[in-house]
């Protein structure tokens, strides 16, 4: 996971270079915030076991935690974990400019349209049903995250989605360098260019911690929860407004490990012309 993980963050660093306008990548660190011993704890063994994986990462005090994040309140915190490698972007920004990108290749994208379901013809993948007709492809690629059982139900038991719940606040002057997280990483905040703070997490106040569902309401209990953290850890910034809250699905595999390759039949053998990622 640590080997995907550093490509992707190398990957998005030529993206940003070559692509129109960039991405707004910024390898600028994250700094995982030690508010407990247990964290701490937490913290102090992961970053042994990345660093023998070969990841640039230290645990850092309150003095050099100040240096990196001025605005931090250090009575909360006992020490962070620091990578200085992370990196953060325009998730958006990054979207619209591979769109653009592949349209430039002359690939044709198509919204406005739902694959109900995948063609397969003398066994293998032969192209995709939608609500506006069947598609015939050579190759079908599902990068269709926790809707992916929807096309595929065997491999349903083998993918859980999990809701996350996402606030932002108005533009306020910088205040923030690197990401942040706390909680072990289930809580996590950035500043983006434009000034905004992206601030996510607290499954645990979720209904089921958000495990399993696919509704996308936002639950009344998270975002007083995510708003308290960010005024709580930044208090120069306590008086920012949030202006807007939603949630996301992310998929997680039975093992924790990367979904990836040929698209598996029932009892596991690949089924031709179909991929999955």
């Amino acid at each position: 996971i640590l080997d995907y993980t550093m490509r992707s963050l190398d990957l998005l660093e030529e993206l940003d270079g070559v692509l129109p306008g960039g991405v707004d990548w910024d390898r600028s660190g994250s700094l995982d915030l030690f508010t407990t011993d247990a964290e701490d704890a937490h913290g102090r063994r992961m970053a042994s076991i990345q660093a023998e994986e070969g990841l640039e990462v230290e645990i850092i005090g309150p003095d050099r935690l100040g240096e990196l994040a001025p605005g931090v309140d250090l009575a909360h915190v006992r020490s962070a974990k620091w990578p200085p490698r992370d990196g953060q972007l325009h998730p958006i920004h990054l979207v619209y400019a591979l769109l653009a990108a592949a349209r430039a290749r002359g690939a044709s994208v198509v919204t406005g349209v739902r694959v109900e379901s995948l063609l397969v013809r003398s066994g293998r993948v032969a192209g995709v049903a939608t609500s506006h007709g069947e598609v015939s492809s050579g190759a079908v690629l599902l990068a269709t995250n926790a809707w992916t059982p929807a096309l595929v139900p065997h491999i349903g038991a083998n993918l859980t989605p999990i809701r996350e719940h996402v606030c932002v606040t108005e533009p306020i002057p910088p205040i923030l360098g690197p990401g942040f997280e706390t909680n072990q990483c289930n809580d996590y905040w950035r500043q983006l260019r434009t000034g905004e703070v992206l601030i996510g997490g607290f499954s645990v106040a979720d209904r089921e911690m958000g495990i399993g569902s696919y509704a996308m309401d936002v639950a009344p209990a998270v975002p007083p929860l995510l708003a308290g953290l960010f005024g709580r850890l930044h208090p120069g910034a306590a008086d920012a407004r949030i202006v807007r809250c939603w949630t996301g699905l992310l998929d997680f595999a039975s093992l924790e490990i990367p979904m990836m390759g040929r698209l598996p039949a029932e009892d596991g053998t690949p089924v031709p012309g179909g991929y999955l990622a």
